[in-house]
């Protein structure tokens, strides 16, 4: 572990973690880019999911002329359309659209919102359209296991409907060399 510094006051304590964190710079302490890392790492899965749902459905439709327009919309289109595109598969359950897009916008304000730190806490208020946010480590947890458990749901349903695709497509294929 890193040296614990401590002012005489005991208000300031800062644990360096292999490099020195200096509060007036501006960047970020260590456990802040741990927290807003594995929360960005976890929500891009949700992300390509959301693009591979909407692929195996097309597919399973014999749409695959769909795809390409359909995967390079942005994530808030893309879930419209998976959305859309489910109304089709009365066997597949209701996704969380609501919470993932709740979510999609928690993190536009972390990815996309302007760090101003608070030199004496290590917290930053996120500043973007206008609107301001205080995140720490602490506040980001949470969004990261609710992007763990929205992903988890996504990834049922891509196994749900994975097997069944694959099998449509070799029905296609035994079809067409008959």
């Amino acid at each position: 572990m890193g040296d614990n510094v401590d002012g005489d006051d005991g208000d300031m304590d800062f644990e360096f973690r292999g490099t020195e964190w200096l509060p007036w710079t501006g960047s970020p302490k260590p456990d802040y880019l741990l927290a807003l890392g594995q929360f960005l790492v976890t929500f891009n899965k949700i992300e390509n999911i959301v693009s591979d749902l909407i692929v195996l459905v097309l597919t399973g439709l014999d749409r695959e002329d769909r795809i390409k327009d359909a995967i390079k919309k942005q994530l808030g289109q893309r879930l419209e359309v998976l959305d859309w595109l489910l109304l089709h598969r009365p066997d597949v359950p209701p996704m969380p659209m609501k919470q993932m897009k709740e979510l999609s916008d928690q993190r536009a304000s972390l990815a996309h919102g302007h760090f101003e730190p608070n030199p004496f806490t290590g917290e930053y208020k996120i500043v973007g359209k206008g609107e301001r946010y205080e995140w720490s480590p602490d506040a980001i947890a949470p969004l990261t296991k609710e992007a763990e458990r929205l992903f988890d749901e996504f990834y049922q349903v891509k196994m749900h409907l994975f097997y069944e695709v694959v099998g449509a497509v070799e029905a296609r294929k035994r079809e067409q060399q008959e």
